[in-house]
């Protein structure tokens, strides 16, 4: 979807921090804009006509930006979306022009161009048409062998960018049960537990369906998915609000619970998986549904996500025979 890798030190700089440096006082002042040094020996007006000629009739928002961070030209589709009417003069700041959201981003961008870099960042924009994704590209224009201006290419990138949102979001999805699979219960537990680190209280509850292959082998394949839909229904109904709950793969399932009450949440949801799973859970008398269930805390018996279902199923293990019985005895 891109050319170019995110401009990784996007975080590190502030839009407003950076004012001083390329704010509108860098771009005009009492004396005027900065023509002499704009204009000596770097573009003609007749250059300047020739660049508007070859991208005036582009869909893409092309946009010609000085050093200073100044719009110097842009074509009727940047207009457009920028909001600048034809008769407008140009010389103003262009990421002032830009929604507040990606200025940050615009200025890594500008400084990496301005020390002769590649650059790319993501943007959006809001409209009566809806939200659109920008890939916005800029590229040094070079005189005497450095930097002399900035080439900004940005393109709409909304039908791909939704595209690929639905890609991975099937990607991380069961299809059996609806529920995320274990890619995307990774990808989601990861990004809370590396936004937090060990501060956070949180942990796992690890459900095994009982004997799946046995149902599977009295009773079919399609019977062993209707039992995998069973559990993953009920475990939906019992695990409160915020927790995350994907299929980890064959007859097991994770439920991920995080926040200040996370032990406590833990213990309250494996009892309740536990009762609701060994209720009356058949979905025909002679194929009884049920699963064992066992939880492991977060940073205490794993600091990882395979770590903690690695600790809840050595936990699991030990309780599966016990359980096993109670099931034959009709417990």
């Amino acid at each position: 979807m891109s050319i170019l890798p995110m401009s990784p030190s996007s975080r590190q700089l502030s839009w407003r921090d950076s004012q001083p440096t390329l704010g509108r006082t860098e771009c005009s002042g009492p004396e005027g804009d900065h023509s002499e040094e704009w204009s000596e020996g770097l573009m003609s007006s007749q250059t300047m006509a020739h660049w508007e000629e070859i991208f005036g009739g582009s869909s893409d928002c092309v946009k010609i930006i000085d050093l200073f961070g100044c719009l110097r030209s842009i074509n009727s589709a940047g207009r457009k979306v920028l909001g600048i009417a034809p008769g407008d003069q140009l010389g103003m700041p262009w990421l002032e022009v830009l929604p507040s959201g990606v200025r940050d981003s615009g200025l890594v961008a500008v400084r990496d161009v301005r020390n002769g870099m590649r650059a790319r960042f993501e943007g959006r924009t809001e409209s009566a048409d809806g939200i659109q994704i920008w890939d916005n590209v800029l590229t040094p224009i070079f005189r005497a062998g450095r930097p002399a201006a900035i080439l900004c290419v940005s393109r709409d990138i909304s039908s791909l960018h939704s595209n690929y949102s639905e890609v991975r979001r099937l990607s991380e999805t069961d299809e059996l049960t609806s529920l995320l699979n274990r890619r995307g219960l990774l990808t989601g537990v990861r990004k809370v537990l590396n936004a937090s680190g060990t501060a956070l209280s949180a942990g796992v509850v690890l459900v095994d369906v009982d004997d799946l292959k046995g149902i599977n082998a009295a009773h079919g394949y399609e019977a062993g998915n209707r039992a995998i839909r069973q559990v993953a229904a009920r475990i939906r109904a019992s695990s409160p609000p915020g927790t995350v709950i994907g299929r980890w793969g064959g007859d097991e399932f994770v439920v991920f619970s995080d926040g200040r009450t996370a032990a406590r949440q833990l213990d309250l949801i494996e009892a309740k998986l536990y009762s609701s799973l060994r209720a009356s859970s058949d979905y025909r008398r002679d194929c009884l549904v049920t699963a064992t269930v066992a939880a492991a805390q977060f940073p205490t018996e794993g600091s990882s996500v395979d770590a903690l279902v690695d600790a809840a199923g050595r936990k699991l293990a030990t309780r599966k025979p016990a359980w096993r019985r109670a099931s034959r005895r009709g417990a």
